[in-house]
């Protein structure tokens, strides 16, 4: 909280968009805007959901994910010694699934740099928490395409998010924004593992990632709020 405070500054009463930029060294602070909010809370939103479900995925795959029913999975567990059932099972999907997630990132930059970026992300942003609630209720194939789809979906929007942020402020500001953004995703993101862990403690894997699900619907105004105000802006 206090890095954000650190980086983030209310416009004075008279400060303008054409306001000087600050001398060459010092701390480069950004302007509020409700763009700007907005993307931070999808920063936020997004850093809880992506830790708590990646961080249980490895036992939750284990649990619900039967290799002798996915016949594919079966081959490959058997070739690498994975006994079915085990944690290692779950660890071997999870890192397959975040590779996907990798070649999204690519895709998800060339489609910041040639669709309108708000609206890619609020479609996303509507998308990301069914694929959650599916890891909740599902078993076998349906569970192995719904932690494919979670990790394509989630890495898709990084690149936008982060091209959305480069639009809002002028680039003498990108670095402030940037670790703004990581803060909100990567700090108080993780404590969605603890928040997780709790949730697995009393109620279970499954009900953890319906947890997990009620938070990614909150991507969902928030999506359309930044698409809205940035239209609003234009």
């Amino acid at each position: 909280a206090l890095l954000f405070v650190s980086v983030v500054r209310l416009p004075g009463a008279g400060a303008t968009a054409t306001a000087p930029d600050p001398p060459a060294g010092s701390v480069r602070r950004l302007r509020v805007s409700a763009p700007l909010l907005l993307l931070l809370a999808a920063s936020l939103v997004g850093g809880l959901v992506q830790r708590g479900v990646v961080y249980f995925m490895p036992r939750l795959l284990s649990e619900h994910l039967d290799a002798a029913r996915v016949e594919w999975l079966g081959a490959a567990t058997s070739w690498l010694a994975v006994k079915k059932g085990s944690y290692a099972l779950g660890a071997l999907v999870t890192t397959l699934a975040l590779f996907i997630g990798m070649i999204a990132q690519w895709w998800g930059g060339k489609l910041a740099d040639r669709w309108p970026r708000p609206r890619v992300f609020a479609v996303t942003s509507v998308l990301l928490g069914p694929l959650v609630l599916a890891l909740a209720l599902t078993q076998d194939h349906a569970l192995f395409a719904a932690a494919i789809g979670f990790t394509f979906l989630f890495y898709l929007q990084q690149p936008l998010i982060t091209s959305i942020g480069a639009d809002l402020v002028d680039k003498q500001r990108h670095g402030a924004l940037y670790g703004a953004l990581f803060t909100m995703s990567f700090g108080l993101g993780s404590f969605s593992v603890e928040i997780g862990s709790r949730m697995t403690t009393a109620w279970g894997i499954s009900s953890a990632y319906r947890g997990f699900a009620g938070i990614a619907a909150a991507l969902v105004p928030v999506g359309l709020g930044l698409l809205w105000a940035t239209r609003a802006r234009q």
